[in-house]
């Protein structure tokens, strides 16, 4: 994710409570989803302009600061995706950083 290609772009994210969760966006491209892990239920649904493109979307810990394993999955265009955080792990919040496959 190139943050100088980004802005923030909550209007994409569906379902998502107060200071629940804040995105950061090259639309169509790359994702940065923020959750702070003490608002919210844990996940949201993000709104991708396609249905079915492929991305890939790796968890960073921000208290250890540790990568998750890399998943793969196909967008819900504008039905919404659910990203969920891991329940575990981190007090300090988790980043889902999605690119395009």
């Amino acid at each position: 994710v190139q943050p100088w290609r980004c802005a923030p772009r909550q209007d994409l994210l569906k379902e998502c409570e107060e200071n629940e969760a804040y995105l950061l966006a090259d639309p169509g491209r790359a994702y940065a989803l923020f959750f702070t892990g003490t608002e919210g239920d844990g996940w949201v649904k993000l709104i991708f302009d396609r249905f079915g493109e492929p991305y890939v979307l790796r968890w960073l810990n921000l208290e250890t600061g540790a990568w998750g394993t890399a998943h793969r999955f196909s967008s819900g265009g504008q039905e919404g995706t659910v990203i969920q955080m891991p329940y575990s792990g981190s007090h300090m919040g988790w980043v889902a950083v999605i690119r395009k496959e």
